[in-house]
């Protein structure tokens, strides 16, 4: 039986009930044959936030392993906006972990699915994130950090970014130990995670090397 993590997360002004998410999540597993093992709640503030910088969302990630499935109501509980969607997407797919929005009813971390999802969900998503975007954009302006949780390798300093010369040491030796001795995404962040209060995905730690490495 192929195994699925749940993800759920408020939503609006006044947030979505959760509890009826989880029902939708584990019905649909049960009607598709899958076994939940896990269901992430997003509790704090996620508005505008990417997956990956999610409290909730970051343990998704580094919880998942390839033949898994995502389960989720929809996509727009999932990403922020569609750049979060394709990037994060992508990623799953190198890593052959299935996205299953319920509203939807068919796996999207596919190639095909990626474009259906660029041309079909654009417009759905970019409305909803228009705002966060003209906040954001705004914010940029004036070099202030938009707000959540600071990304692995800076600190939120009255809201700038900077840089921590710690985390940035680790990331700096995350991409050496890629590059010399050929250590996989998830055995990587498996060593950074065994320092105390460290708490890498493998998604994370392979956007740092892709960054690094520019096709």
């Amino acid at each position: 039986m192929v195994e699925a993590v749940g993800y759920v997360r408020k939503f609006g002004k006044n947030g979505i009930d959760r509890p009826g998410q989880i029902r939708k999540i584990k019905a649909f597993a049960a009607a598709k044959g899958l076994e939940v093992r896990q269901i992430f709640q997003e509790t704090d503030g996620s508005l505008g936030v990417e997956l990956e910088a999610r409290s909730a969302g970051e343990k998704l990630l580094k919880s998942v392993t390839p033949g898994d499935a995502i389960l989720v109501t929809s996509l727009d509980r999932l990403f922020v906006d569609v750049s979060d969607a394709l990037k994060t997407i992508r990623e799953l797919i190198d890593l052959e972990i299935e996205i299953l929005p319920i509203d939807m009813g068919i796996n999207v971390a596919t190639p095909p699915s990626l474009l259906i999802l660029q041309a079909a969900r654009t417009a759905e998503l970019e409305r909803h994130s228009l705002r966060i975007r003209r906040g954001k954009s705004a914010r940029r302006t004036t070099g202030s950090f938009g707000g959540g949780k600071a990304p692995f390798g800076y600190d939120n300093a009255d809201g700038r970014l900077v840089e921590n010369p710690k985390q940035q040491s680790m990331i700096r030796k995350a991409i050496e130990l890629h590059r010399r001795k050929k250590m996989s995404y998830r055995a990587i962040a498996n060593w950074l995670n065994q320092r105390p209060g460290i708490y890498v995905s493998h998604v994370t730690v392979g956007r740092w090397i892709r960054a690094a490495n520019p096709a």
